[in-house]
């Protein structure tokens, strides 16, 4: 729970720092990498947790 609230916090400074050096247009692609690595970190966690409920 505590890398949720480090992830709203620090996301927006991020992308803050990546608009003023190279642009705002980035914004799409800025969210596109966020949801590709949320969904490849929910794979992991279910596949993680399948596995060890299938074990128990």
């Amino acid at each position: 729970m505590a890398s949720a609230y480090a992830g709203t916090c620090l996301m927006p400074p991020i992308f803050g720092l990546v608009a003023n050096h190279i642009g705002v247009a980035l914004m799409p692609l800025y969210l596109a990498v966020i949801l590709i690595v949320m969904i490849f970190m929910h794979e992991k966690m279910l596949t993680k947790t399948a596995t060890s409920t299938a074990c128990s």
